[in-house]
Protein backbone atom coordinates (compact mmCIF):
# COMPACT_ATOMS: atom_id res chain seq x y z
CA UNK A 1 0.00 0.00 0.00
CA UNK A 2 2.84 2.38 1.21
CA UNK A 3 4.64 1.55 -2.58
CA UNK A 4 1.44 2.15 -4.27
CA UNK A 5 0.60 5.67 -2.64
CA UNK A 6 -2.68 3.87 -0.64
CA UNK A 7 -1.23 5.73 2.38
CA UNK A 8 -1.49 8.97 3.69
CA UNK A 9 1.47 11.17 4.80
CA UNK A 10 1.09 13.88 6.23
CA UNK A 11 3.70 14.77 8.71
CA UNK A 12 3.49 17.13 11.40
CA UNK A 13 5.29 18.63 14.22
CA UNK A 14 5.57 17.13 17.77
CA UNK A 15 7.96 16.89 20.47
CA UNK A 16 9.53 13.47 20.16
CA UNK A 17 9.73 12.12 23.53
CA UNK A 18 5.58 12.89 24.01
CA UNK A 19 5.76 10.52 20.91
CA UNK A 20 7.92 8.13 22.85
CA UNK A 21 6.57 7.57 26.07
CA UNK A 22 2.80 6.48 25.55
CA UNK A 23 4.22 3.81 23.40
CA UNK A 24 6.82 2.52 26.08
CA UNK A 25 3.79 2.84 28.74
CA UNK A 26 1.52 0.81 26.06
CA UNK A 27 4.04 -1.90 26.15
CA UNK A 28 4.73 -1.39 29.98
CA UNK A 29 2.77 -4.93 30.99
CA UNK A 30 5.01 -6.51 28.79
CA UNK A 31 8.18 -5.27 29.59
CA UNK A 32 7.06 -5.80 33.47
CA UNK A 33 6.23 -9.45 32.93
CA UNK A 34 9.67 -10.33 31.58
CA UNK A 35 11.25 -7.98 34.11
CA UNK A 36 12.90 -5.73 31.44
CA UNK A 37 13.87 -2.58 32.63
CA UNK A 38 13.05 -0.28 29.46
CA UNK A 39 15.04 3.67 29.66
CA UNK A 40 15.06 6.30 28.17
CA UNK A 41 17.21 9.42 27.34
CA UNK A 42 15.49 12.34 24.85
CA UNK A 43 15.59 15.63 25.07
CA UNK A 44 12.66 17.05 26.44
CA UNK A 45 11.98 20.04 23.86
CA UNK A 46 13.10 18.20 20.56
CA UNK A 47 10.97 18.66 17.65
CA UNK A 48 10.95 16.33 14.88
CA UNK A 49 8.56 16.62 11.75
CA UNK A 50 6.95 12.93 11.08
CA UNK A 51 3.74 11.84 9.97
CA UNK A 52 2.33 10.39 13.77
CA UNK A 53 0.63 7.48 12.15
CA UNK A 54 3.73 6.35 10.68
CA UNK A 55 5.75 7.51 13.59
CA UNK A 56 3.95 5.26 16.20
CA UNK A 57 3.92 2.47 14.02
CA UNK A 58 7.37 2.47 13.63
CA UNK A 59 8.18 2.94 17.35
CA UNK A 60 5.34 0.44 18.36
CA UNK A 61 7.32 -2.21 15.89
CA UNK A 62 10.84 -1.35 17.31
CA UNK A 63 10.06 -1.35 20.86
CA UNK A 64 7.92 -4.50 20.66
CA UNK A 65 10.75 -6.18 18.91
CA UNK A 66 13.33 -5.77 21.34
CA UNK A 67 10.80 -6.73 24.09
CA UNK A 68 10.19 -9.67 22.29
CA UNK A 69 13.59 -10.46 21.56
CA UNK A 70 15.32 -9.92 25.16
CA UNK A 71 15.24 -12.58 27.84
CA UNK A 72 13.93 -12.13 31.32
CA UNK A 73 15.42 -9.51 33.31
CA UNK A 74 17.41 -7.57 30.27
CA UNK A 75 17.39 -3.88 29.34
CA UNK A 76 16.35 -1.16 27.01
CA UNK A 77 17.89 1.68 26.52
CA UNK A 78 16.33 3.92 23.96
CA UNK A 79 18.06 7.50 23.27
CA UNK A 80 17.84 10.07 21.10
CA UNK A 81 20.15 12.89 19.97
CA UNK A 82 20.73 15.53 16.68
CA UNK A 83 22.58 13.48 14.56
CA UNK A 84 23.03 16.99 12.69
CA UNK A 85 21.17 19.87 12.01
CA UNK A 86 18.56 18.37 10.26
CA UNK A 87 18.16 14.74 11.51
CA UNK A 88 17.73 13.30 14.98
CA UNK A 89 19.19 9.98 15.53
CA UNK A 90 16.78 7.44 17.29
CA UNK A 91 18.16 4.47 18.77
CA UNK A 92 17.09 1.11 20.63
CA UNK A 93 19.49 -0.67 22.28
CA UNK A 94 18.57 -4.20 23.66
CA UNK A 95 20.34 -7.10 25.51
CA UNK A 96 18.78 -9.88 23.28
CA UNK A 97 19.12 -12.87 21.64
CA UNK A 98 20.95 -10.61 18.55
CA UNK A 99 21.41 -11.49 14.76
CA UNK A 100 23.91 -13.07 12.56
CA UNK A 101 24.87 -11.63 9.83
CA UNK A 102 23.16 -13.26 7.13
CA UNK A 103 19.76 -12.45 9.01
CA UNK A 104 21.00 -8.86 9.36
CA UNK A 105 21.30 -8.73 5.79
CA UNK A 106 17.71 -9.20 4.96
CA UNK A 107 16.00 -7.35 7.68
CA UNK A 108 14.71 -4.75 5.65
CA UNK A 109 14.13 -6.64 2.07
CA UNK A 110 11.13 -9.43 1.42
CA UNK A 111 13.55 -11.68 0.37
CA UNK A 112 12.65 -14.41 3.18
CA UNK A 113 10.31 -13.80 6.23
CA UNK A 114 12.05 -13.96 9.60
CA UNK A 115 9.49 -15.80 11.42
CA UNK A 116 11.40 -16.54 14.58
CA UNK A 117 9.48 -16.42 17.94
CA UNK A 118 10.78 -14.18 20.67
CA UNK A 119 12.02 -15.70 24.12
CA UNK A 120 8.75 -16.06 25.20
CA UNK A 121 7.96 -17.99 22.52
CA UNK A 122 6.24 -14.38 21.31
CA UNK A 123 4.92 -14.88 17.85
CA UNK A 124 6.01 -12.30 14.28
CA UNK A 125 5.76 -12.43 11.05
CA UNK A 126 8.75 -10.81 9.69
CA UNK A 127 7.24 -8.05 7.87
CA UNK A 128 7.59 -5.47 10.65
CA UNK A 129 10.95 -3.94 9.84
CA UNK A 130 10.32 -4.01 6.23
CA UNK A 131 7.08 -1.66 6.54
CA UNK A 132 9.37 0.53 9.22
CA UNK A 133 11.73 0.87 6.60
CA UNK A 134 8.97 2.14 4.34
CA UNK A 135 8.41 4.32 6.16
CA UNK A 136 11.41 5.66 7.35
CA UNK A 137 12.72 6.28 3.77
CA UNK A 138 9.02 8.25 2.95
CA UNK A 139 10.58 10.69 5.60
CA UNK A 140 13.89 10.94 4.13
CA UNK A 141 15.58 9.50 6.97
CA UNK A 142 17.58 5.96 6.96
CA UNK A 143 17.12 2.59 9.24
CA UNK A 144 19.99 0.50 10.42
CA UNK A 145 21.44 -2.09 12.80
CA UNK A 146 24.31 -3.69 14.27
CA UNK A 147 23.98 -6.53 16.36
CA UNK A 148 25.98 -10.05 17.46
CA UNK A 149 24.66 -13.37 18.35
CA UNK A 150 23.76 -13.52 22.10
CA UNK A 151 25.01 -9.84 22.95
CA UNK A 152 21.95 -8.31 21.58
CA UNK A 153 21.15 -5.33 18.69
CA UNK A 154 20.70 -1.70 18.27
CA UNK A 155 18.65 -0.56 15.92
CA UNK A 156 18.77 3.45 14.73
CA UNK A 157 17.27 5.23 12.40
CA UNK A 158 16.71 9.02 11.67
CA UNK A 159 13.78 11.25 11.09
CA UNK A 160 13.69 15.11 10.29
CA UNK A 161 14.32 17.68 13.23
CA UNK A 162 11.44 20.62 13.24
CA UNK A 163 13.61 23.84 13.95
CA UNK A 164 10.16 26.04 13.24
CA UNK A 165 9.55 26.46 16.83
CA UNK A 166 13.44 27.81 17.87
Amino acid sequence: MMQRNLISFKPESFILLNGIVPIIELYRDVADKKMIRVNYEVPESLRILADRWMFDSIMRNLIFNALKYTSNEGTINLTAKPKSEFLVEISLKDTGIGMNKDTIANLFHLVELDTHNGTDHEPGIGVGLIICNDFIERHGGKIWVESEEGKGSVFSFTLPIDHSFD
